[in-house]
């Protein structure tokens, strides 16, 4: 039971620091944002 909580706890870990790693890339480089205007599915999941 210790090991499956000692899993879940580095996890977490792993999922925050990689949460933070992109708000930092993203605050560095706006410009690397997605633009929905040029997704080429809509939000119905259909071809625009």
């Amino acid at each position: 039971m210790l090991d499956e909580v000692e899993a879940e706890v580095q996890r977490r870990a792993e999922v925050y620091a990689l949460v933070k790693s992109r708000q930092a890339s993203f605050k560095e480089h706006p410009e690397a944002a997605v633009d929905h205007g040029e997704l080429l599915y809509g939000e119905d999941g259909l071809p625009r």
